[in-house]
């Protein structure tokens, strides 16, 4: 740089004026350069005439700020600088794309060391700052035994302390072996006696080798033991006597034969009555009378007897159930074709009364109007009692009866699996004379 000076002759036009004018090093003598033209007149000595205007210089860099980092590259320009105000974050673009430059104007300049001077002044209960907490809590909280956990329900404890108050230990005790009756498993261990050891101790393996050792062997086993198999005892063989009602394959001591024979009861009494023997007594039998043979029932049967209805060949047993006594046919008669369930109730019928029950054992079907059916009674009713006829519990035919003589009724056949139940109920509201009812019902196997 140098400084030159205008001057006219009796008048300054300039004062000074200051240019950079280019230093020439090689040669030294090359002359100094022009740098412009200034042209001076009399009339405005002072005015400068400038130059064109020069070409438009480069966009400087310029900031902008949004929620996020930027999301786009248009009119943005290399240099060009974001602030992302959610999370202080500076970018810059480098003509293709915007970079994080690792800066956060968000983030305090201090130290860790710094931020805690200045927090201790304000420190403590109160200040609203965590520095001091343990889980989010003052060391007071702590004090108190109802904030803590995995303890007894009170401080101090209520003794005795409940297994279950203690941590894993129920599920640690499972795992040992009570003092009581212990039921070891695995390979338990215990410690071996000294030889000639004899009280409740525990016997190891090692304490019943060592005694046993030169006591048995091959060369004394057949003089001193017994086979397993087809023992010979000699001497006074003894044994535990079995109870006096014993009867199994217990050895029979003389003292359990002695006892026996001493309660030995003799023959059964002989009038004509037959006995069985029960409980070291004879007991009498009822024997049920021997099968009445007639087209018409026995006047007074008991139960269990058999009668054979010589009219059509069909076998009944005088059976009770429990609430009452019928004749059951046990047979079947005529053609395989042919199904016939026959029932008698004897007396006169009970309110809601069972008077019949059968389970198939194979399938069948009773016909519409159970047509082939027949019935009687001995005692005419006095009123129209109806009997139910039931498939399974649910009613699907009648039997009315009027006089001596009932009359069936069925809407449509009915078929039946093997363990189905027909059952024939008395009337929900008893007639007072009907009596000595009897039912045959007719219908086909499947």
């Amino acid at each position: 740089m140098v400084k030159v000076t205008i001057s006219h002759p009796g008048e300054t036009i300039v004062d000074e004026i200051t240019a950079l004018v280019p230093q020439p090093t090689v040669p030294a003598t090359a002359p100094i350069p022009k740098i412009g033209i200034v042209e001076i007149g009399e009339i405005q000595p002072t005015q400068l005439i400038p130059g064109p205007p020069g070409p438009q210089g480069p966009r400087g860099s310029r900031w902008t700020t949004g929620n996020g980092p930027p999301s786009t590259t248009s009119g943005f320009v290399t240099g060009d600088m974001y602030l992302d105000d959610a999370t202080d974050n500076v970018w810059t673009f480098d003509g293709t794309a915007w970079t994080n430059t690792g800066t956060n104007i968000g983030g305090s300049p201090d130290t860790g060391a710094q931020i805690l001077t200045k927090l201790a002044p304000v420190d403590g209960t109160g200040s609203g700052l965590d520095s001091d907490l343990l889980d989010g809590q003052h060391g007071a909280y702590y004090s108190a035994w109802a904030n803590l956990t995995g303890v007894p329900a009170t401080f101090p404890p209520t003794l005795p302390i409940p297994e279950s108050g203690v941590t894993n230990l129920v599920s640690d005790l499972a795992l040992k072996a009570p003092l009581a009756s212990p039921g070891l498993t695995g390979v338990p261990t215990a410690p071996t006696a000294s030889p000639g050891t004899s009280t409740t101790q525990i016997a190891s393996t090692a304490f019943v080798g060592a005694g046993l050792a030169g006591k048995l062997d091959s060369s004394t086993a057949a003089t001193t033991y017994a086979p397993i198999n087809a023992p010979v005892f000699t001497g006074d063989a003894r044994a535990v006597t079995p109870a006096s009602n014993d009867n199994d394959t217990s050895i029979a001591t003389t003292a359990f034969v002695q006892t026996g024979l001493s309660v030995k009861i003799g023959d059964a009494p002989n009038d004509g009555v037959q006995y069985v023997r029960q409980s070291l007594a004879w007991t009498p039998v009822s024997v049920p009378p021997g099968t009445a043979i007639s087209d018409t029932p026995p006047a007074s049967p008991v139960v269990g007897q058999l009668w054979w209805q010589s009219s059509t060949g069909a076998l009944f047993l005088w059976y009770n159930d429990g609430s009452s006594s019928q004749w059951v046919q046990v047979n079947t008669t005529g053609s395989t074709g042919r199904l016939e369930l026959s029932l008698f109730a004897g007396g006169t019928l009970s309110t809601n009364e069972v008077l019949f029950r059968y389970e198939f054992t194979s399938a069948a079907t009773l016909p519409a109007g159970l047509t082939g059916s027949q019935g009687s009674s001995g005692t005419a009713a006095t009123g129209s009692p109806a009997l139910s006829i039931r498939k399974n519990g649910t009613q699907f035919a009648t039997a009315t009866w009027s006089g001596t003589e009932p009359t069936f009724a069925a809407a449509s056949a009915t078929s039946f699996a093997i363990n189905d139940v027909l059952s024939v109920v008395a009337p929900s509201t008893a007639d007072a004379t009907l009596a000595d009812v009897n039912i045959s019902l007719v219908g086909t196997p499947n």
